[in-house]
């Protein structure tokens, strides 16, 4: 197997490196846009909270390349079914927590997706865990486990709260999925059955924002970032920290919270790029 590099980026905003506009590329507004239906607030707070909320992810149905799903911390899951041509919500406005902070589609069906709960970003809404649909958004269920086995918020302990910003699915099997989250790398190997018996287990310790898959590999080598990046080769099992050359110094600063964003581009699948 090659080596994986790390490229760490940082971004100066100086005006000499701004290129002349005239070269930039041409960006158009796609949407969601429209103002959600609040019941019994006043003009004021009606025309202060206009617009869906702040959007954090945006993913695409393989099978469906016309579909576009994009969600809020606040406003909830948004589809569109025409490449942002028009929007719809995602089913999500019930929901005892109603944000989203990511979304994956399983690769049995279009109509079942894995939604991440809350704000993955900061404590602006808890995250009490995964939730799935098998109807396309009509109909929701929780699939944290009976036993809680993967971390979320609990109500009657709101200080500790639990934030889960990424999720993955194996590519081939919907049954197996991870979480991000803020108290560990989760992993089910049963995301498709019964809600109840969902059965997560820890996978890496820490703090986790991403994880990712390296192109070609059949989700044989999976990477995942928060305060540090890790690495599976066996499928996702277990994941070991990779050590960091020591010049890196933005990434053995002291600051209490890290947070690495990993993507990998299918035209170069032994070059990983950083985001940090």
């Amino acid at each position: 197997m090659k080596r994986i590099f790390f490229l760490f980026f940082l971004f100066p905003f100086l005006a000499k490196a701004q290129p002349d506009i005239a070269q930039r590329g041409k960006w158009r507004e796609l949407g969601p846009v429209s103002t959600p239906e609040n019941s019994n607030l006043s003009d004021y707070m009606y025309t202060r909270i206009g617009g869906p909320g702040r959007l954090i992810f945006v993913e695409f149905d393989e099978r469906l390349p016309e579909r576009i799903f994009t969600g809020s911390p606040t406003g909830g899951l948004f589809v569109s079914d025409d490449r942002g041509q028009s929007w719809r919500v995602g089913g999500t406005d019930y929901l005892m927590i109603p944000g989203v902070s990511h979304i994956q589609v399983a690769p049995e069906s279009s109509d079942t997706w894995f939604i991440a709960s809350g704000d993955g970003d900061t404590d602006f809404s808890f995250s009490i865990g995964v939730a799935r649909t098998k109807d396309g958004g009509q109909t929701w269920e929780w699939i944290n486990g009976k036993d809680g086995s993967l971390p979320h918020t609990d109500f009657k302990k709101p200080w500790e709260v639990v934030r889960i910003r990424k999720l993955f699915v194996d590519p081939q099997n919907g049954n197996r999925l991870w979480a991000a989250t803020t108290e560990g790398l989760y992993a089910t190997e049963n995301a498709l059955d019964a809600a109840d018996d969902v059965k997560w287990k820890m996978v890496a310790e820490g703090v986790f924002q991403d994880i990712i898959e390296q192109p070609g590999s059949n989700g044989n080598i999976l990477l995942a970032g928060g305060d540090a990046v890790w690495f599976s080769s066996n499928s996702g099992s277990s994941f070991e920290r990779l050590d960091l050359p020591g010049d890196f110094a933005a990434v053995t600063d002291d600051l209490p919270e890290k947070r690495f964003t990993l993507r990998i581009s299918a035209d170069d699948p032994y070059l990983l790029y950083v985001a940090y």
